[in-house]
């Protein structure tokens, strides 16, 4: 099921029980395994089962070397007929269990775990494991519930408390799960996985500063954590330290020239910082590695639109609406880059689509009034106005242009000129 899950080591019974010849092949099979000699343990419980089928310490020691060198199947009916002869054989059915778990078959290590459970309900391993099977297949409420069960059993079962945060994580339940984290790193301050996944629950949270010292200090355990990284410079990115962000990604990127999700935001935080160029080049790189991507073309545009090479802007948004065409983002800015080309009509299009996405887009309405004011449709440029200024009313630069706009219709003696979006 996972490395974390231990196998339970036999306590074989006394000799007295046992055929000599039988008792000294099963104790050999165990130094041999022991030593991790797999084949070799093998052979010796072999020759135990060939004297006596019925010794079920030699199917469980089988059973043991089996999982030893990933022979699941074969392991699973060593412990088969180890529980057939013995049905109270408490080890071999936690073994079956995990052994199950890691041929995939869930549901039947759910039923092992349950047989341990009813010979010791007290076995805080077997419900953590428990626990984790049904974790695999999303059962997740139950899961919680074996984890608890757990932990009331033995408080220091940090595997338990790890596994609980991460469910409660995926349920949204972003809190609790850093509660749980926070008692396995009690436990143990070491433990990587659980700071690596406490940042994650902070993000989710919005909890910026917090999440940068988690990941710090997983970086500090493992300082070859991708992911950490990542999320360090995304909360600084947050936070507007961009030039802290940038560091984050470029130690991201040294690490993994292929991160595309780095270049992407090492590229907006450049924009923010005004290296447009630089930016530029960071949107290229992750367009490389992910390029149906819209926001990346979206990015790269709005980099080219900076430094005013407004055609190749103009052909990165179209590129991002023809991915997405419900980025309006995309088709506003686009509509900025035609106007500074003059090309008027197209920029008036693409303000149109944008405000048709999203009815509540200021900059759209705005803009789109201002070119209809410079192709002389003022009572058009008009109307989007008064729609930009219903939005933010306190716009004074806009309101100003209104009156601009409505003076100049008053001079031409119309009351309508042009068509309103």
């Amino acid at each position: 099921m996972n490395s974390s899950e231990d196998i339970k080591q036999n306590n074989p019974p006394s000799k007295s029980v046992r055929s000599t010849a039988t008792s000294l092949h099963v104790d050999r099979g165990n130094q041999l395994l022991e030593s991790g000699s797999c084949d070799e343990a093998i052979d010796c419980y072999d020759l135990a089962i060939e004297i006596d089928p019925f010794e079920h310490t030699a199917w469980y020691g089988r059973g043991h070397a089996l999982i030893c060198l990933e022979r699941y199947v074969e392991a699973i009916e060593s412990f088969d007929f180890a529980v057939g002869i013995q049905p109270d054989y408490h080890q071999a059915w936690y073994n079956r269990g995990t052994t199950l778990g890691k041929a995939g078959q869930f549901i039947a290590a759910i039923d092992s775990f349950d047989r341990v459970l009813a010979i010791n309900s007290n076995d805080s391993e077997a419900w953590y494991s428990r626990g984790l099977a049904l974790q695999k297949i999303a059962r997740y409420l139950e899961s919680i519930s074996s984890y608890d069960r757990a932990i009331e059993i033995d408080p220091n079962n940090y595997k338990a408390w790890h596994n609980r945060g991460s469910i409660l994580n995926d349920l949204e339940r972003y809190q609790e799960a850093i509660d749980s984290y926070d008692r396995a790193i009690e436990i143990d301050p070491t433990l990587h996985q659980s700071w690596h996944n406490r940042s994650i629950s902070l993000l989710n949270l919005g909890r910026y500063e917090e999440a940068i010292s988690t990941c710090n200090r997983t970086l500090e355990l493992q300082s070859n954590d991708l992911e950490a990284a990542y999320r360090q410079g995304f909360a600084l990115s947050m936070l507007g330290r961009y030039e802290e962000a940038i560091i984050s990604y470029n130690r991201v990127l040294q690490l993994d020239s292929n991160y595309y999700l780095a270049w992407k935001n090492r590229g907006y935080a450049l924009d923010r910082l005004a290296r447009y160029q630089e930016a530029f080049n960071s949107h290229n790189h992750a367009i490389d590695l992910q390029p149906d991507d819209p926001a990346i073309w979206y990015n790269r545009g709005n980099s080219l639109l900076y430094l005013e090479r407004y055609q190749e802007a103009i052909d990165s948004y179209h590129q991002a609406t023809k991915i997405n065409p419900e980025l309006y983002e995309a088709w506003g800015n686009c509509g900025v880059a035609l106007s500074q080309l003059n090309q008027t009509e197209q920029a008036i299009s693409c303000y149109c689509e944008a405000v048709k996405i999203q009815p509540n887009y200021y900059e759209a309405w705005r803009n789109c009034g201002i070119a209809l004011g410079k192709s002389g449709r003022y009572q058009a440029a008009i109307d989007n106005f008064d729609r930009a200024l219903a939005i933010q009313p306190t716009d004074h630069t806009t309101a100003t242009m209104r009156s601009l706009a409505l003076d100049n219709l008053n001079q031409m003696g119309t009351s309508h000129n042009g068509t309103n979006m």
